[in-house]
């Protein structure tokens, strides 16, 4: 394999633009060797494990860039108004296949975007994350407001970032390395990536296990910073502003059939990249809001406060004629 590396000029690492390792990819070369080799050593019983990537190039996104994400079906909530925007299928799937438990496989939550309306403080809120295909969980932060409009944070709950030995609810993730069942602060989403040995944290390896972080140098973790969150209208279960913050990692070991790889002298998970995806209500949606369901539920509210007093008022009258 070493000599493969050399011949192509490639080594274990390698230096791209942003560019080139998100979106619009780069050429693996030493790929194309390996696909013709594979061949003739397949007919002697040789199988090389498929590397499922278009024209042997390689990107991060460059599969997905442009690509929707559907289709899926969610509930519209018309005979259960808790049910509003959760997910019945994806993809024509009403479970996935990726985990060993079906808990996990489950598709639970929504797509983050809207949740259902008459929103408590005490509800946990679940949402899928398609690049990782299982869901997060979402608990109830603090009371916000945004352009004037009271809001609820939930943030982005631990609890899902927890090892199995510490949440026995992620146990069924564990399918994959079960070695990564026992760190703290980071999902495996192998399953979800082509086997890829990829990983998903909070940037910063915020709330990741001690043995994780100290192997990163440079890492400044902030939880106000690096932790997800959404803030949404209670009573109609809008999200009105939102952050979504994750870091994608990979894991690097010692190959013994590669020479570069022989000064890692212990298994590192590495980060790779983290990016922040953010958004909040525009002037015109707030004053929609404010003019067909404030405003509304305003004079609604003003109305129903006259006729309990004109209510009053003429029981009084009634009880003074009557006298």
């Amino acid at each position: 394999m070493t000599a493969l590396l050399q011949f192509h000029n490639q080594n274990l690492f390698t230096t791209k633009t942003v560019r080139e390792l998100l979106f619009d990819g780069y050429r693996v070369n030493v790929l194309d060797t390996i696909n013709l080799i594979s061949m003739p050593l397949k007919i002697i019983g040789i199988s090389i494990p498929y590397v499922p990537l278009i024209n042997n190039t390689f990107g991060i996104f460059h599969n997905k860039n442009n690509t929707p994400e559907g289709p899926f079906e969610v509930f519209t909530g018309i005979d259960d108004y808790t049910k509003i925007g959760q997910f019945v299928a994806w993809k024509d799937k009403v479970s996935l296949n990726h985990w060993k438990g079906k808990e996990c496989n489950v598709l639970n939550g929504t797509d983050g975007i809207q949740f259902s309306p008459f929103l408590k403080k005490e509800q946990i809120l679940s949402v899928f994350i398609f690049d990782a295909c299982r869901s997060i969980l979402l608990g109830f932060d603090k009371e916000t407001e945004v352009k004037g409009i009271k809001t609820y944070r939930f943030k982005t709950l631990q609890s899902s970032f927890h090892s199995a030995t510490k949440n026995s609810d992620n146990w069924c993730y564990c399918n994959v390395r079960k070695k990564s069942c026992n760190h703290d602060g980071v999902i495996d989403i192998s399953p979800c990536w082509f086997n890829a040995p990829l990983y998903a944290s909070h940037p910063h390896f915020y709330n990741a296990s001690k043995r994780i972080f100290e192997k990163v140098k440079g890492l400044q973790p902030d939880g106000e910073k690096h932790t997800s969150y959404v803030d949404i209208e209670p009573t109609t279960g809008s999200v009105l502003r939102g952050a979504r913050r994750f870091a994608l990692n990979v894991e690097i070991k010692n190959f013994p059939i590669i020479s570069s790889s022989r000064n890692i002298l212990k298994p590192a998970i590495i980060p790779i990249l983290w990016v922040e995806e953010s958004s909040q209500l525009s002037d015109e949606l707030r004053d929609e809001m404010n003019s067909k369901l404030f405003m509304t539920k305003m004079v609604a509210e003003v109305g129903i406060k006259f006729l309990i007093a004109a209510g009053f008022a003429l029981l009084s009258i009634v009880l003074r004629t009557s006298k």
